[in-house]
C-alpha cells in the first residue's frame, strides 16, 4: 500500500502554499504557534521550516525567527511560483493536443496571472515519470496531470517523489482518490447522455460503442448510462464492439429489423463511422437515426454530445495547487458536464 505523508511534508507544503500566495510575508509565527496551529510537535516544524530554507523560500535567523526571502534575493522561489506538467509522450502528438491544447492554454493563463513560470514534460512510462518528478522536487509547484492508465500506486509514488511540493492530478480516471484530484462527473455524463435520449422518446438504444473498455472513466459512464435506462425500464440493444467491425458488418447491424433508432458513441471517429454507414444506407440523420457522442472536439461537425470543459480542467487545476486544504485532505473536486445538441438527436422514428 502507498505510504501516506509524513507530518512534516503536511506542514512544509501548508507552509510553502502559504507563502506562495502571500498570506506569511516578513517574518513567519514563531515555531511553537505554528506547532500549535498545525498540530504537529516543535522539532517537526523545526525540520520542515529547515528544509524551506534549504529550497531557499525562508531563512532561520537564532533569536530572531523565521523570514521568508524576497523573491528578488532568490528569483524562481518565494516571490514566483514554478509549476510543472507532465503527460505521457504520446499525448504531444496529432490530434491529442486539439483535446489537451486548451487544458494548457488555460493552465498557463491561470499560471501567468499568479507571476508563475511552468514547463511540460513528456514521459514514456510510469517510471519516468518519477524521475521527472525527483528532477523537479525542488521546484515550489509541481502538477503532474493526465497520466492515463498509471496505476494510483505510481500516482502516490510520484506524489512522494515531488517531497515537499504540491501535486494535483487532472484525470479522467474517477476512482477514489487518493491524491488531489480534479475530475470530471463520469457517471453523470452517462445519466445525462441517457436521460437526453430518453427525452426524444427512443426505446431502442445500443449499448456504449467500445464499451468493453476496460478504463474507469468508461465505466463509470456506462454505468451511469445503463442506471439511467435502468430506472425508465429498459436495457440498451446489445452490440459488438463497434472498433472491432467492418463497414460491412456496420451496414449489416444499421439494416437489420431491429435495428436501434438511437446510438451513443464514445469517440467522435465512432460517430463518424455511424452517420457515413447510415447515409450509405438511406438512413436519414436525426430523423431515422439519432447519433450522440461524448466529447469535446468540435472538428466532427454538428452532432449531439456531452461536452467535457478541457480548458476548466486546466484552470481548475492550477486553482487547487494553491488550495492550502489539499495539503491536508486530499480529495476530489468534480467538475459537471453539459448536454449540447447540434443536430444529430432527434425524435424517436414512428413504426409502421
Amino acid at each position: 500500500m502507498p505510504k501516506s505523508l509524513s507530518k512534516r511534508d503536511t506542514v512544509l507544503r501548508i507552509v510553502r502554499s502559504r507563502i506562495m500566495r502571500g498570506v506569511y510575508t516578513g517574518k513567519l509565527p514563531g515555531d511553537r504557534v505554528l506547532a500549535a496551529e498545525l498540530g504537529a510537535d516543535k522539532k517537526t516544524v523545526e525540520t520542515a521550516l529547515a528544509q524551506l530554507q534549504m529550497l531557499g523560500l525562508v531563512r532561520r535567523e537564532r533569536r530572531s525567527g523565521t523570514f521568508v526571502t524576497p523573491s528578488g534575493e532568490i528569483p524562481g522561489a518565494a516571490g514566483m511560483l514554478y509549476a510543472h506538467l507532465t503527460f505521457p509522450k504520446w499525448f504531444s502528438g496529432g490530434g491529442h493536443m486539439g483535446v489537451y491544447g486548451p487544458f494548457l492554454y488555460a493552465f498557463e493563463r491561470a499560471a501567468r496571472q499568479h507571476r508563475q513560470n511552468m514547463s511540460v514534460t513528456y514521459v514514456n512510462d510510469a517510471d519516468e515519470a518519477v524521475a521527472t518528478t525527483l528532477e523537479h522536487a525542488r521546484s515550489p509547484m509541481c502538477v503532474g496531470t493526465c497520466l492515463c492508465g498509471i496505476s494510483l500506486e505510481t500516482r502516490h509514488l510520484v506524489s512522494l517523489a515531488a517531497s515537499s511540493s504540491p501535486c494535483v492530478w487532472a484525470d479522467w480516471d474517477s476512482e477514489e482518490a487518493i491524491l488531489p484530484r480534479v475530475d470530471f462527473d463520469n457517471y453523470g455524463a452517462g445519466v445525462l447522455m441517457a436521460e437526453r435520449v430518453l427525452r426524444f422518446g427512443h426505446r431502442r438504444i445500443t449499448e456504449i460503442i467500445v464499451s468493453k473498455s476496460g478504463a474507469p472513466v468508461q465505466k463509470n459512464r456506462r454505468k451511469g448510462f445503463e442506471d439511467a435506462l435502468g430506472r425508465a425500464g429498459l436495457e440498451p440493444v446489445s452490440s459488438p464492439d463497434w472498433g472491432e467491425m467492418s463497414a460491412d458488418e456496420i451496414a449489416a447491424f444499421l439494416d437489420s429489423p431491429e435495428r436501434p433508432t438511437a446510438i451513443v458513441c464514445r469517440f467522435s471517429d465512432d460517430a463518424r463511422s455511424v452517420m457515413a454507414a447510415a447515409r450509405e444506407l438511406g438512413l436519414r440523420v436525426p430523423e431515422d437515426l439519432s447519433v450522440t457522442v461524448f466529447t469535446s472536439v468540435d472538428r466532427l461537425g454538428p452532432v449531439s454530445r456531452v461536452v467535457f470543459d478541457i480548458a476548466q480542467l486546466g484552470e481548475e487545476s492550477f486553482k487547487r495547487l494553491l488550495d492550502e486544504d489539499v495539503m491536508q485532505n486530499p480529495g476530489k473536486v468534480v467538475l459537471a458536464v453539459s448536454f449540447r445538441d447540434e443536430g444529430t438527436l432527434g425524435p424517436a422514428p414512428v413504426s409502421p
